[in-house]
């Protein structure tokens, strides 16, 4: 399944989908990550967050990234690589702008 997929998955989820009274992913989050999802070149992990958000993960060798997008509009950067996270957050006001390095799935081989 790809990631797409994963995303429609979670907009069929029930109130409660954990049984831990968690609410069904917000529909504005859903449309913002989508928006993510098909700008990205590589597939992240689609994960449901118990306050109604979106988590997106990538992992390459010791480098992870997750993007979690929240319903009350704060999107949550955290990026670790090796034992060192570093966390960014902004609201969903700013502008959501892929950069073309990435949008043109541009590899940088850091070997």
């Amino acid at each position: 399944m790809n990631a797409l997929e994963a995303l429609q998955r979670l907009r069929g989820l029930p109130p409660n989908w954990d049984g831990e009274d968690s609410p069904s992913p917000d529909a504005k989050v859903m449309d913002r990550v989508e928006q993510v999802l098909r700008a990205s070149p590589c597939e992240p992990w689609v994960v449901p967050m118990r306050d109604g958000g979106v988590q997106l993960e990538w992992e390459h060798n010791e480098l992870s990234v997750e993007v979690e997008f929240a319903p009350n509009g704060q999107i949550t950067l955290v990026v670790v690589s090796g034992w060192n996270p570093t966390e960014h957050c902004f609201t969903a006001e700013m502008s959501l702008t892929i950069p073309p390095a990435i949008k043109e799935d541009r590899h940088v081989d850091a070997t």
